[in-house]
């Protein structure tokens, strides 16, 4: 009863093409009750029906570059936040990438 959220999301896609779809999914435990979603860069669409204060929401990232996901939760005991540094890659992979192939030709 006075245990605060703890906060963990997962997307279904961490390297993407600028203005590709993303679902995200909260994975929150302790019965949060709110969310709230913040992007950095800010260059975010929310899609389906789905805001920043959605518990999964599908978006599209317009800027090339490393977005930085943070997510806000909260149960009748207050909030938490987990931030996740370069969460999604827009754009690919900076050059050089480089793959040993050790776990094979997953496409990549």
């Amino acid at each position: 009863s006075t245990l605060l959220p703890e906060v963990d999301f997962v997307a279904d896609q961490n390297v993407i093409c600028a203005n590709e779809v993303i679902q995200l999914t909260d994975l929150t435990d302790y019965c949060p009750n709110s969310w709230t979603w913040e992007f950095n860069p800010n260059n975010v669409i929310y899609l389906l029906g789905t805001n920043q204060n959605s518990q999964n929401p599908s978006v599209m990232l317009s800027q090339n570059g490393p977005y930085t996901v943070t997510l806000t939760a909260g149960n009748s005991n207050g909030t938490s936040t987990e931030i996740k540094q370069a969460f999604i890659m827009t754009g690919g992979y900076p050059l050089p990438f480089d793959d040993d192939f050790e776990e094979g030709f997953a496409p990549q």
